[in-house]
């Protein structure tokens, strides 16, 4: 205790130790793009480009639906009693197989009416099977196939994602649209990163009988070298010309937080989910799917919207083909199996014309997902 006459106050010194706690939010990283790759790591360029910009030629399903109708899709193999042909399609050539006793006829496009004349004659009923020369493979991306669901983002642990083809029933097809990485901007909750234990002297004002402190108190942090004690201060520094101030407190130190000056940190009420793609089980976020994208601006909904849009256009296609009735009678056929595709004839007007709205709407939407990419800085 020291008297300080020329303020007329008495002054209660002591040392003690104390720990300061230092707090900064919980660190949510953003997400950075990653591309679509295969299972052996290598990118898969058209499942890449449909996740990341969308192209109406992968989400249609019915891209080749004349082909399928024909038998395009499939290698060319058309069997007629024991008869089976196929097509070696390197060098153009039908093979006219016996399946009992196993004669084989090589022949080729302008030999083969003959052979077809002489071994199966024009009245052997023949059933086609494929007329692919080669098949005509679809450029539909199936949401249901495990193939195109076996990438998932994982760049950053606060990424919670969910296979393509559960974003496909989200109205997400597009889910992995290219973005900014940008500094970490979602606020976490605090939690302590350091605690720091050091040497303190309080300065206490006393009371003008000296039987008491009066809750003035100043607050040192440190001591001397070599350990000197606190009245090597008083004696000898001259207590460094030291009061105990005019603001009330305690001994206890104040924690170090970012919610203070000059940060402010402020939780995010979302810190914890804002980058699921699901909260429990998938596809319950359908109302509000997360784009790692558009999750940095403030929830964008105008491509989304577009996209339900075309996806409801598509549903009446499909209606508009279901009511359709089969006209067999209008199918061409040749006795001679001339070079003619067997399709069934029918009325397909209405239909493709609806085919041309989802893809005109399709196109509109893919104009909106180039609009939201941000410009290379």
């Amino acid at each position: 205790m020291f008297h300080d006459e020329a303020k007329g106050k008495a002054y209660l010194a002591r040392t003690y130790y104390a720990t300061v706690n230092y707090w900064l939010p919980e660190p949510v990283m953003q997400p950075m793009w990653e591309s679509v790759k295969n299972v052996n790591g290598t990118v898969d360029f058209s499942m890449n480009y449909h996740r990341a910009f969308y192209h109406s030629a992968y989400d249609n399903r019915d891209d080749i639906y004349q082909q399928r109708w024909r038998y395009e899709d499939k290698p060319w193999r058309i069997e007629a009693g024991d008869w089976v042909e196929t097509l070696e399609q390197s060098t153009l050539t039908f093979i006219l197989t016996n399946r009992v006793t196993g004669e084989v006829i090589r022949s080729t496009a302008t030999e083969r009416q003959a052979v077809l004349d002489e071994k199966l004659g024009v009245n052997l009923v023949r059933e086609i099977l494929g007329q692919g020369q080669p098949p005509v493979e679809t450029r539909f991306k199936d949401p249901t196939d495990p193939i195109n669901n076996q990438f998932i983002p994982s760049s950053v642990p606060a990424v919670k994602a969910q296979p393509w083809g559960s974003n496909y029933l989200d109205k997400n097809i597009a889910d992995n649209p290219p973005h900014r990485t940008v500094a970490d901007k979602l606020i976490g909750v605090p939690h302590n990163v350091q605690s720091r234990r050091a040497k303190y002297i309080a300065v206490s004002e006393l009371n003008d009988n000296f039987t008491d402190t009066t809750g003035i108190m100043r607050i040192v942090e440190g001591e001397l070298e070599d350990d000197l004690d606190l009245i090597s201060i008083l004696t000898e520094y001259g207590r460094f010309g030291w009061d105990a101030g005019n603001l009330p407190r305690t001994t206890y130190p104040f924690d170090v937080t970012g919610q203070a000056e000059p940060f402010y940190f402020d939780t995010a009420s979302d810190w914890h989910d804002r980058l699921h793609q699901f909260y429990i089980v998938e596809n319950d976020r359908f109302d509000d799917f997360v784009n790692f994208r558009d999750k940095q601006t403030d929830k964008d909904r105008e491509c989304p919207i577009k996209h339900q849009t075309c996806q409801d256009k598509a549903a009446q296609c499909q209606i508009i083909w279901s009511q359709q009735e089969l006209k067999p009678e209008a199918s061409i056929l040749d006795s001679t199996f001339s070079w003619h595709s067997y399709s069934i004839a029918q009325p397909t007007v209405e239909y493709e014309e609806c085919l041309r709205a989802v893809r005109q709407c399709q196109d509109e939407y893919r104009v909106c997902l180039h609009s939201r990419i941000p410009p290379r800085v």
